[in-house]
């Protein structure tokens, strides 16, 4: 579309804000949406004719079209938008959010107010400051019309009033957690009508759960919907704010009893969900799953964030709640309440669900000799008595079924005999006749106490519990099925020798199960752990492969025959029970499948078929060892009938650069486990791979590819990093570069930051090392991007495609090739250092820049201070956040290779002291930032 045509286009839209159709009109916002999202902002035409929209007030309709516009535009616009904007719209906007006759419109207009405070969770550092800034002056208007909408609680079967106080508390909850400060003694109002509401709301909440069935409030004419249950849950998210901030948590530790009492009330059980999942048990499973969609998961993060906040205080106050709720369900069931259980549930569902808190409580109270906050021992006891009665069973399965569960949860802190108690009714509540919800909670409680069971005490029952588990797996659905297998795959790891004596029963159901639900991407993956624990018994081995793999290899003979999905799963789990494999289940299944497996890399164009043979051929490799070079391929059409060919074959064309590039991600991992596993056999042929991984890398469109890729280099480099830089400056780049080590460093220190995975990061940060060592010559000719040369007015800024179109290309600075290794090093031992102070509980601290903090090494030693920054992000790219020191390898492959064993940090400064001292370092330091000069210095003074 050309410049004129999107002025038309620009022109046009806005007109359509005040059809007379909802819909519409939202289609029109949608679309202009897009167009800000393309052009990088909103436009100055639009931004009158928003104002002029809605200060005219010529209808309602224009009115409700230009509030709902500015709403869906809020994601596309920035801190220059608002500005534009906010001075001429922003008064208008709370004009009518406080004094509009029609509640709809104050909504939207509040609604759209509230969508610019959104912006804020998607900005950063000086933007976010700068927003934030902007929108103070406005906030005592706002916060006052938000309290007005607090005053009164809302009707749970009226739209109207549900979706204003709904607009309201989203409205709070962010100024809670972005103007706390700013907006002082003016947030107190609307945050007293907040907590006054969470108290008030109480019984209306208690009275609509027991109602037999709710008014359906619908979707507003323009798609809206809304419920009372989202109001809860939004009400629910303020504390959860509140308790995140320092200068208001507070308020809430005084109350923490009444918080915690009352929130065990919004946790109850309803009339609606008894029946529900007493009629459809998957659904009670699926429910118990959920993060925040339901009011009952909402009462367990708020209880989290609370303890997370308060600790041993937070425990307590939930003990004297938890109490306070046993008595009186005891007194309603005295009382004849049919209904006498549910308090008491929700009780048990608050206290499981705090189960670490509580142990840690205890546990640090026996270190201090003190009472402990909760009482685990009789409060687990008391339960016993009560909850674990016979009569339960049947009068209120949910009742004992979340017993059973919570103390499986508390097991770890309770006495042996106690905890034997809890596994003896968990067993006999798995009983056939027993209903759904009591025979779930029975199994989540099996899920729950197996790990943390000693054998002696778990023995007898372990029959049993595989005859109960197997009935249900019987006549499971979906739902329940993930809960079985998890249980199931929980009792395997906890006895391996009951494991392989029950192993004839398991296995033909839970095949049977993998085949239904292969398209089940949870169900197929419980199923394939399950496998992999009784892979990992070398007693399950053999009997294991022989039921498997004739079904296994039937359906690799014949790829063509077999149902969507069915031949990648096939695969996967043919990998999983190779990798722990002897050499004689190993060559059994060589012989029964890997002419299939190569087969299929050879003639498949499915990426993700491709992708699991690759793996699949390094899982024989790990099982086969150099010995499979001896077992034939089983056909001569696959390698000649030769092993190594086969897998060259394979290698090749997975390297093709004509297939896409998501086809080739495997290549790289077989590639280096053929370079490490058969080192004698790959030489001969070294250049040939070589050049084809460089020709790879050339017609790779795909950052993840390229970083993969790099994997082999580095483990030629491993080997022998003279020979690596003589091998590729002999080889043609196949593009502008002189030759292919040229072509391949670049892409190298360019890529290095997408490589993933703690054992890829070590192996390609270690060669670097080991090629800067070198010295070679090669390395002062090829000279690569280094740090970004940022333009005056990006300063601070997000980098949006209008600002690019703005100010042009990026510009960056020329380095040398050794200079960029040893910023990449220098990256790697900041990222590994903010990792240790994680480790150790210290906050994340900036490396700060300080114009006297250091000059450079000059020939006395010191560096030279440059006011470039540029920040490794090795950090964001370990999983977890934890560190290469703590990380386990990636698998079984990587945790054998000796490159697992390097102390990278030792490493990089070994290296590091040697170029030092040899006076290379001086020069090369010169070319990187000051951040990296830093903790150079800084890792070298040690």
């Amino acid at each position: 579309m050309g410049a004129s045509e999107r002025e038309e286009v620009k022109r046009m839209l806005p007109m359509g804000l005040s059809d007379p159709s909802s819909k519409m009109r939202s289609a029109f916002a949608a679309a202009i949406a897009q167009v800000c999202a393309n052009e990088g902002g909103a436009w100055e035409a639009l931004a009158e004719r928003l104002v002029e929209g809605v200060r005219s007030k010529r209808s309602k309709e224009e009115v409700l079209g230009c509030l709902k516009c500015y709403e869906y535009i809020g994601g596309e616009i920035d801190a220059k938008d608002v500005a534009m904007f906010g001075p001429r719209l922003f008064p208008e906007l709370l004009a009518l959010a406080r004094d509009a006759e029609d509640r709809a419109v104050r909504r939207r207009a509040s609604g759209a107010f509230t969508s610019t405070l959104h912006m804020l969770t998607s900005l950063s550092g000086e933007e976010q400051r700068a927003m934030r800034d902007m929108m103070v002056p406005y906030l005592p208007v706002w916060l006052e019309t938000v309290s007005l909408e607090l005053e009164s609680v809302p009707n749970p079967n009226a739209f109207d009033e549900c979706a204003s106080t709904l607009e309201a508390l989203k409205g709070l909850s962010l100024a809670v957690q972005y103007f706390t400060k700013s907006a002082g003694e003016t947030l107190m109002p609307a945050l007293s009508r907040g907590a006054m509401m969470f108290h008030t709301i109480a019984p209306i909440w208690a009275a609509y759960s027991e109602e037999q069935e709710h008014v359906d409030l619908g979707n507003e004419s323009d798609g809206d919907t809304v419920s009372f249950d989202a109001v809860i849950t939004e009400l629910l998210e303020l504390v959860i704010q509140i308790a995140e901030q320092p200068k208001l948590n507070k308020l809430l530790e005084a109350n923490l009893l009444d918080t915690i009492y009352i929130t065990i009330g919004y946790m109850t059980m309803s009339t609606q969900q008894e029946a529900e999942w007493t009629d459809d048990p998957n659904q009670f499973i699926a429910d118990e799953e959920e993060d925040f969609s339901n009011v009952r998961a909402a009462c367990g993060l708020m209880l989290d964030s609370l303890s997370n906040r308060f600790g041993p205080k937070c425990v307590g106050a939930l003990a004297s709640a938890a109490e306070k709720r046993m008595v009186e369900s005891i007194s309603a069931r005295q009382s004849g309440d049919a209904k006498w259980w549910r308090a008491r549930e929700a009780t048990l569902l608050a206290v499981g669900t705090l189960n670490d808190a509580i142990v840690a409580s205890a546990q640090k109270a026996r270190e201090t000799g003190k009472p402990a906050p909760l009482d685990v021992a009789a409060f687990v006891k008391a339960v016993i008595d009560t909850d674990f009665h016979e009569s339960t069973a049947l009068s209120a399965p949910f009742l004992r079924g979340r017993a059973l569960w919570m103390c499986a949860r508390l097991s770890s802190a309770v006495p042996p005999a106690m905890a034997e108690t809890v596994l003896s009714c968990s067993v006999s509540s798995m009983a056939p006749d027993l209903p759904p919800p009591l025979r779930i909670g029975a199994c989540r409680a099996m899920a729950e106490f197996l790990p943390l069971a000693k054998r002696e005490v778990m023995a007898p029952y372990v029959g049993e519990i595989y005859k109960g588990l197997g009935g249900l797996l019987v006549e499971a659905g979906e739902e329940t099925i993930h809960l079985i297998l998890e249980a199931m795959h929980v009792l395997i790891k906890a006895d391996a020798e009951a494991a392989a004596a029950w192993l004839g029963a398991l296995t033909p159901a839970v095949v049977k199960i993998w085949g239904e639900y292969v398209r089940d991407p949870l169900i197929s993956a419980d199923a394939c752990e399950v496998f992999e624990a009784l892979a990992a018994i070398p007693a399950c081995q053999p009997q294991l492969h022989a039921t498997l793999v004739p079904t296994l290899s039937h359906i690799l003979a014949s790829p063509s025959e077999q149902p969507d999905m069915l031949v990648e799963a096939t695969l996967d789990l043919l990998t999983i029970i190779l990798r722990p494999a002897g050499l004689a289940e190993a060559k059994a299944t060589h012989n029964a499948c890997f002419k299939y497996v190569c087969g299929l890399i050879m003639h498949s164009d499915d990426a993700g078929v491709m992708q699991g043979a690759a793996e699949t051929l390094r899982a024989f490799l790990r099982a086969g060892k150099e010995s499979m070079l001896e077992w034939g391929t089983g056909n001569e059409n696959v390698g000649g009938g030769d092993v190594l060919r086969a897998m060259f074959e394979a290698a090749s064309r997975l390297l093709d650069p004509t297939l896409e590039d998501s086809a080739s991600l495997t290549a790289a991992p077989l590639m280096c486990q053929m370079l490490r596993r058969l080192p004698t056999k790959v030489g001969p042929v070294l250049r040939d791979i070589t050049a084809a991984v460089v020709a790879r890398l050339r017609s790779s469109k795909q950052p993840n590819l390229s970083a993969s890729l790099l994997t082999v280099f580095a483990r030629i480099a491993h080997f022998d990093a003279n020979a690596f830089i003589e091998l590729l400056s002999s080889l043609p780049s196949g593009g502008e570069e002189p030759n292919a080590f040229d072509f391949v460093m670049r892409q190298w220190v360019e890529n290095q930051g997408m490589v993933y995975g703690s054992f890829d990061i070590k192996l390609t940060t270690s060669a670097l090392g080991i090629i800067l060592s070198t010295q070679h010559a090669a390395l002062s000719a090829v000279i690569v991007k280094g740090q970004i040369v940022e333009h005056p007015s990006e300063s601070g800024r997000i980098r949006t495609r209008q600002r690019a179109r703005d100010v042009g290309p990026e510009e960056w600075t020329r380095v040398p090739l050794s200079s960029k290794i040893v910023e990449v090093l220098a990256d790697a031992l900041i990222e590994l250092e903010e990792s240790a102070n994680e480790d150790l509980g210290f906050e994340d601290e900036e490396w700060e820049e300080d114009d006297d903090a250091f000059d450079a090494f000059d020939d006395a030693g010191e560096f030279a201070r440059d006011e470039g920054f540029t920040s490794g992000d090795l950090f964001e790219r370990l999983l977890m956040a934890k560190g290469l020191a703590n990380f386990d390898p990636d698998d079984d492959d990587e945790a054998e290779d000796p490159v697992n064993d390097i102390d990278l940090r030792a490493f990089i400064l070994d290296g590091l002291r040697s170029l030092h001292a040899s006076g290379a370092l001086v020069p090369l330091a010169q070319n990187v930032g000051a951040r990296q000069q830093r903790a150079m210095h800084e890792a070298l003074s040690k």
